[in-house]
């Protein structure tokens, strides 16, 4: 929500810094960075939350279309993309639980939630910049999140001229990105379109499959958006984007590492080679529409925001990763009817007191076939499962800001929040041997929840100078129970549903501009309590039907505690030279948690029925990220040859310490990456050479797979050497 004098300021800022570094006439300073975090227009120095912004120039700069591509910039963070589970983790702490379930790490686009967060892990381009929200946002947007929020704002039209750009990557790996954006105005200064696309081709990581293996992975990703922007000058303004997006992939999740004799393999990870029989098939198509109108009226702004999308999702996995024709899954769900909408009134420039009230409401429907194959030697067991689930979802909530004094100020929020869940899971097993198929089991089950809670915030901040705040907060979140997806039919019952999580977080934070504004220096100190904390494992589990097999349930563990402190430093050395670094350490642990389902090696003992449990208490909750992670990026530029182009050079590198798998507590080594652009630019073109993981660092990003049901182990891989150009043409 925010004016058109505010939206263009935001607007202008973005576009002229694109490094976030400018000259004035008093000097070097570093130029600045405006966000929403608070639903509001606001310098990011003077938010009282962690905040990371990146704009979308700095990102297509490092040749990023993809969302994990942020996790190089930010440090922490970890965007992670499996089949049909999309994985943020931020301050130590993700979500990776199969179930209809919202994220602990919420994602929005324009303002609204993405109620499907797989829909944001395709193709991100023609982007204005991401605002990474550190810790619970419990009140200001539509869904509580415990650990933090990723805002997307896509390019909005130019309502004076026609602008655009044109750009093309190729690269290794049959890498061939085309991506577009043009503004066009209809009526001047009233209302534009902007259109935008991709296509992007087989960025498939280099994973093959081994010897003459069932294909030959592709992947690729096309993408439309209109945007319409309308502003009739009356204090109303309308924007309206429509996007499409069809994905398909036959890349494996997992490569292999093994030396087994039965058929002559020898396979390192880095390697990248699978032994799937089957090849893997993802066919994902959605289509999203996003609405915001303002009006204006004296001093108050009313904002109405509406999401509706419809996708569908197709996969075939071969489950044990071998030569053999045993194990596979074809999973196919279809999200119709994602709807969500908020109605919000704010006041704005008061001295004394502003505030933010409103109502939300979200509904879904979303309805998964699934076929699981399983061998067992003399016979086989085919399960089909068909899950429904529906959810709707009401909230209210309002936002104050509390002038105390010129330089302290209070900010109090708080957020109701009603949810309902139903679900139904009609399974039927068959056992398959010599030729005949006998039923042998399944059923139809039922269930159904409510969920009612209350989460906010308390925040107080002083300014100390023009230049330098401190401020503390105490944020409230939480999210609902449920009921998990059993696509194989072996969860066991007590292990069907689980119990709604939440989280108490304290932070304390420091935010300045120093040496005249050329240097910005912002630390954070944090202590975060999880209760019933929602935790998924996979574990072997002696079934009546499949034997030993493994089943994927979730669990609460009583208690997680996750505390640690991020620093971020920007320093302009000269006109042309700035150079960043941030660093996050996050340290998570089961403060308490017994009766985790696990692997203990003992498989073979397990009574029918029966699956093994250990203590977790004290142990790394363990994930995608390490407890030290550091980003830093320079960019260095001088004019060149008196062509009227500029020479320029930027680096960025990355360093995660090691990790612990969630399942297997199994420990993946520390690691660093580096990337490389150079090239020729000036106000039209932009001519890039680059490379990514320049040293050809080989590391496991994670190692987290039960053996029961897998002969090879399952492994994820850092992505090899790329090397590559990008030319980009803009227009006006």
């Amino acid at each position: 929500m925010f004016n058109n004098k505010k939206r263009l300021a935001l607007m202008i800022s973005l576009a002229t810094a694109p490094l976030a570094h400018a000259q004035s006439g008093s000097g070097l300073v570093l130029e600045e960075i405006m966000v929403t975090a608070q639903r509001v227009v606001e310098g990011v120095q003077t938010v009282p939350v962690t905040v990371n912004a990146i704009s979308g120039q700095v990102y297509s700069d490092t040749v990023g279309n993809d969302i994990k591509d942020l996790s190089k910039l930010t440090p922490g963070l970890s965007l992670e993309s499996s089949g049909n589970n999309q994985n943020v983790t931020l301050r130590g702490i993700g979500t990776k639980i199969s179930a209809p379930q919202s994220p602990r790490t919420n994602i929005y686009v324009d303002g609204v939630y993405q109620m499907q967060q797989q829909n944001s892990f395709f193709a991100q381009y023609d982007l204005e910049r991401f605002e990474v929200l550190r810790g619970p946002q419990g009140t200001l947007y539509g869904k509580a999140s415990p650990t933090g929020t990723i805002i997307i704002h896509t390019a909005n039209p130019s309502l004076d001229n026609v602008d655009g750009y044109m750009r093309q990557t190729v690269g290794q790996h049959d890498l061939s990105t085309t991506e577009f954006g043009v503004s066009v105005p209809i009526i001047k200064d009233e209302l534009a379109v902007r259109l935008a696309g991709i296509y992007d081709e087989n960025n498939n990581k280099d994973y093959q499959y081994y010897g003459s293996g069932p294909s030959e992975p592709k992947d690729r990703t096309r993408s439309g958006r209109a945007n319409i922007y309308w502003d009739p000058g009356n204090g109303f303004d309308l924007r309206f984007s429509y996007t499409y997006v069809d994905k398909t992939s036959g890349v494996d999740l997992y490569v292999a590492q093994t030396k087994d004799d039965r058929w002559g393999v020898e396979l390192s990870p880095y390697d990248r080679e699978s032994l799937s029989n089957r090849a893997k098939k993802m066919d994902v198509s959605f289509d999203q529409s996003i609405l915001e109108m303002n009006y204006e009226f004296s001093d108050y702004v009313l904002t109405y925001q509406a999401y509706y999308s419809e996708s569908n999702n197709y996969q075939l996995n071969d489950e044990d990763s071998t030569p053999l024709d045993d194990n596979f899954q074809i999973v196919d769900i279809n999200f119709s009817h994602l709807f969500n909408n908020e109605l919000r009134l704010s006041s704005e420039g008061n001295d004394a007191w502003d505030w933010i009230a409103g109502v939300y409401h979200s509904r879904s429907v979303a309805t998964t076939e699934a076929f699981n194959k399983q061998n067992r030697g003399f016979f086989d067991i085919n399960a089909y499962v068909e899950l429904a689930s529906g959810t709707e979802d009401y909230g209210a909530f309002i936002h104050n800001s509390i002038f105390l004094t010129d330089n302290l100020t209070l900010t109090l929020g708080g957020r109701w929040t009603k949810e309902r869940r139903r679900g139904s899971a009609d399974s039927e097993f068959f056992l398959i041997a010599g030729g005949n198929e006998t039923l042998v089991g399944g059923g139809i089950e039922k269930a159904s929840s409510k969920y009612i809670d209350w989460t906010g915030t308390t925040k107080l901040s002083y300014v100390l100078s023009p230049d330098e705040m401190i401020y503390a907060t105490v944020d409230f979140g939480g999210r609902s129970g449920g009921q998990g997806i059993d696509v194989k039919g072996t969860v066991p019952h007590e292990l069907s549903l689980y119990d709604p999580e939440s989280a108490t977080s304290y932070e304390l934070g420091y935010k300045s501009d120093l040496f005249g504004g050329r240097m910005r220096f912002n630390a954070a100190l944090y202590y975060q309590i999880y209760t019933d904390y929602q935790v998924e494992l996979e574990a072997p589990i002696n079934d009546p039907l499949q034997g030993i097999t493994t089943f994927t349930g979730i669990q609460n563990a009583e208690e997680v505690i996750a505390q640690g402190a991020e620093i971020e430093v920007n320093y302009l050395l000269a006109q042309d030279l700035v150079v960043n670094i941030a660093v996050a350490y996050n340290d998570t642990k089961f403060e308490e948690f017994t009766g985790a389902a696990c692997d203990d090696g003992n498989s073979a003992a397990l009574a029918t029925g029966q699956y093994a449990t250990c203590n977790y208490s004290g142990q790394r909750v363990g994930g995608d990220t390490g407890n030290w992670s550091a980003v830093a990026s320079t960019s260095y530029s001088q004019a060149f040859m008196n062509s009227g182009f500029d020479w320029y050079v930027d680096a960025f590198m990355k360093f995660d310490s090691f990790r612990i798998a969630p399942n297997t507590q199994r420990r993946s080594a520390s690691y660093s990456t580096f990337d490389l652009f150079t090239g020729l630019r000036d106000d039209v073109w932009d001519l890039k050479l680059w490379v990514k993981n320049l040293t050809d660092k080989e590391a496991i990003v994670q190692d987290d797979r039960a053996a029961v049901d897998s002969l090879i182990p399952h492994l994820w891989v850092m992505n090899p050497r790329q090397f590559g150009a990008t030319v980009t043409y803009r227009f006006e």
